[in-house]
C-alpha cells in the first residue's frame, strides 16, 4: 500500500497524544529502546487503516500492506492524530489493542507504527 503524502495537520491532535507516542519520542537515538517500545505498544491501541472499509467486527478485513527492505508490514498509527496526518480522513479505520491485532497477523508479517508520521518504527514479526 502506498501511504499518501501527509495532509495538513489537525491542530486538535497534539504530539505526543498518549504513552506510546511519549515512548516513541524518548526512544529516538536510544539503541536499546526496543524492549520498552514493545512493552508499551503491547498495552496500547493502534489505528488500523481499512482501505475497503469494514470494522473490527467484520469477518474479513482488507488490510493494507507495505514493503520495508523486502519484508511485509501492515501500517498502523499510534493515535487518531497520526492517522489523520498521514492517511487523511478519506479512509476508514479500526482502533484495536496492538497486542491482539499483532497476534492475528500471519507469522511473516510485521507492523509499521506511524509510517510517514512524527516518529515511527517498523516492528518485524519476531517482535
Amino acid at each position: 500500500m502506498d501511504i499518501p503524502a501527509p495532509v495538513q495537520a489537525h491542530p486538535q491532535h497534539a504530539w505526543p497524544a498518549n504513552e506510546l507516542e511519549e515512548v516513541l519520542t524518548a526512544s529516538l537515538g536510544v539503541a536499546d529502546a526496543g524492549g520498552r517500545l514493545v512493552e508499551v505498544l503491547g498495552r496500547s491501541s493502534v489505528w488500523v487503516p481499512l482501505p475497503s472499509g469494514g470494522s473490527p467486527a467484520s469477518a474479513d478485513l482488507d488490510l493494507p500492506m507495505m514493503d520495508i527492505d523486502g519484508a511485509a508490514y501492515v501500517p498502523v498509527f499510534s493515535s487518531e492524530g497520526q492517522f489523520l496526518s498521514c492517511v487523511g480522513s478519506h479512509m476508514s479505520f479500526a482502533v484495536a489493542p496492538a497486542r491482539d491485532f499483532a497476534r492475528g497477523l500471519p507469522p511473516q508479517v510485521g507492523i509499521a507504527v506511524n509510517p510517514g508520521g512524527a516518529v515511527g518504527i517498523p516492528l518485524p514479526p519476531p517482535a
